[in-house]
């Protein structure tokens, strides 16, 4: 993915991320009257679950990480090379 955020372009990462969604419901859709389409949804449910509480911990998070945006807007050279940011 940070090859994506790489690009610079918002329009390609929301492009790529909508492409990933259609590919993979898509799939889900085509394969939904079979036993393998129900396993995959239930896997989906449980990893997008857990993909929301990750991001409800890193938004708790953040609160701490204001030093650190700080710090890198004002003295760019203190960053470690691995912000990936959007112009």
């Amino acid at each position: 993915m940070r090859w994506v955020i790489a690009t610079g372009s918002p329009y390609f990462l929301a492009g790529f991320k909508l492409a990933t969604m259609v590919l993979s419901s898509s799939i889900l859709f085509w394969q939904r009257r079979r036993w393998q389409g129900e396993v995959g949804a239930w896997i989906a449910v449980i990893v997008l679950g857990r993909l929301t509480l990750h991001w409800f911990d890193y938004i708790a998070g953040t609160s701490k990480m204001t030093y650190a945006f700080a710090l890198a807007s004002a003295d760019p050279s203190q960053c470690d090379g691995m912000w990936a940011t959007f112009q």
